[in-house]
């Protein structure tokens, strides 16, 4: 027996066929959604904590700079050369020193010994002493 291939009936095939595949489809963008948001819950924690430790060390950089800053304001004035006393100016160094050591001790505090990062802040907190005992 032959089978029936009427337009009606093919059209019916087709609807229920595009229901299924749109079902699926809308069945696996909302396991994909789901996967998603539960993966970033999962690492929510340890981005807020790298997004933290980076405006710390970011803020121990800016001390740094103002080292920098106040060290070479103090020695473009006369400063260090037997000149008079200039020790006033070296305000902004002395402010950007507190300013490394408060953040770097407030990273350390933050971060702790987590592996890499740990490792990574404290050699940066030795390349950055020995600058600043030049």
């Amino acid at each position: 027996m032959p089978r029936d291939r009427s337009p009606r009936r093919l059209e019916a095939l087709l609807r229920r066929s595009f229901g299924a595949v749109t079902a699926l489809v809308l069945v696996l963008v909302a396991l994909s959604s789901l996967i998603y948001f539960l993966e970033v819950f999962r690492f929510e924690p340890e981005l807020k904590l790298a997004v933290a430790v980076s405006r710390t060390v970011r803020s121990a950089h800016q001390g740094m700079l103002d080292q920098e800053t106040g060290i070479r304001g103090y020695l473009l004035s006369g400063g260090g050369g037997g000149g008079p006393d200039r020790s006033d100016l070296l305000g902004t160094y002395q402010q950007g020193r507190r300013e490394y050591v408060d953040n770097m001790a407030q990273a350390r505090a933050t971060l702790g010994s987590r592996g890499q990062l740990g490792r990574l802040l404290a050699e940066t907190d030795s390349r950055a002493q020995s600058w600043m005992t030049q």
